[in-house]
């Protein structure tokens, strides 16, 4: 399995010299590139995003790593936690 970390790594490869925030939608398409999928549940501004990695002849995905957090109003995500 892929660890979370090596998953943040490989999200913002595309855009290691850049220095503006990594949009959802990369992170998202860095996770399907692994054969993973995120899933987001958002409760007001907190959320909790998950990286799920999912085998053949397995019923249930697996949970690989989770961030939580809260958006402010800007709509920049502030992350309390990587797991």
């Amino acid at each position: 399995r892929k660890s979370w970390l090596l998953f943040v790594a490989a999200a913002a490869s595309a855009r290691a010299c850049s220095t503006s925030p990594v949009a959802y939608s990369e992170v998202e398409a860095a996770a399907a590139r692994l054969g993973c999928r995120l899933s987001a549940r958002v409760t007001g501004p907190a959320y909790r995003l998950e990286l799920l990695w999912e085998g053949p002849g397995e019923e249930e995905p697996s949970l690989l790593g989770y961030s939580d957090g809260f958006t402010l109003p800007t709509g920049v995500a502030h992350l309390e936690s990587i797991q």
